[in-house]
């Protein structure tokens, strides 16, 4: 029988220029990878959502992966994603 992977649970804080919006439930992934690569992809949709909806991008804004109330990793939004100018 195997056993189950270990996970850790992250919590992921938004911090924008104005505002915070803080992760209260967490969400368990297997490494950090995983982590940052939820951290990622929930970037790339809170913008997209903020584009659809006619706002202004804020690319200042960043995301912090946190475990065991330490900050493990942070993503700024501008590193999300790819602009061709």
């Amino acid at each position: 029988m195997d056993t189950p992977a270990q996970t850790s649970r992250y919590f992921f804080q938004i911090r924008r220029s104005d505002d915070e919006i803080l992760d209260l439930e967490g969400s368990l992934h297997s490494d950090l990878a995983a982590a940052v690569a939820e951290m990622a992809a929930g970037v790339r949709d809170m913008l997209g959502h903020d584009l659809i909806e006619g706002r202004s991008l804020d690319l200042r804004s960043r995301i912090d992966a946190e475990l065991d109330g330490v900050v493990v990793a942070t993503l700024a939004f501008k590193d999300a994603i790819t602009i061709l100018a």
